[in-house]
């Protein structure tokens, strides 16, 4: 735990503290103290004493858009995962994740139309194909490049793949 709790506050540094990455390092060690000392709490309960955390650190993190963003979006997911279906196939991912990308969409609307009033609702679609490329083949190969240099190549022709597709 002391391993990836290390290479998570180095992510940290690298993303230039970014709020949402802050999020995800208080809720590991949450997950690692709670569940060995104390009581389990509600996953609601677990992001709203990080989000406290989070603001206790950093008061001014109350105005910032990837502190609000981030943690109504995740406080979405958890209000709606009861709805989700548990079972397995490809029906029931595409089910899973056109609901939690329309409900994080709904739910970042009001900050997103505040940023910026250009808002893509094919972004709901465009994510059932970014979300996983990115989770299962860009940033898993992006860690065997680092790991073993020489398939930085292959590497380099999935990173152009991404960015035509992306890029039209």
């Amino acid at each position: 735990h002391v391993i990836i709790l290390l290479i998570l506050f180095f992510y940290y540094i690298l993303t230039s503290f970014l709020v949402s990455i802050l999020r995800v390092i208080i809720s590991f060690i949450f997950n690692k103290v709670l569940k060995k000392y104390f009581k389990e709490l509600s996953p609601i309960d677990k992001l709203s004493f990080n989000a406290c955390i989070v603001l206790l650190i950093n008061p001014f993190n109350l105005f910032s858009y990837s502190f609000l963003l981030s943690y109504m979006i995740v406080f979405g997911i958890l209000i709606i995962s009861p709805k989700l279906k548990n079972k397995k196939g490809i029906k029931s991912f595409l089910y899973n994740n056109i609901f939690i990308s329309f409900t994080s969409t709904l739910i970042s609307l009001p900050i997103v139309i505040r940023i910026s009033p250009d808002v893509n609702f094919l972004s709901i679609l465009f994510n059932l194909f970014f979300i996983p490329f990115v989770s299962y083949i860009l940033l898993p190969f992006s860690f065997l490049v680092f790991v073993i240099p020489k398939l930085e190549i292959v590497y380099g022709y999935i990173v152009n793949f991404f960015i035509s597709i992306t890029s039209y």
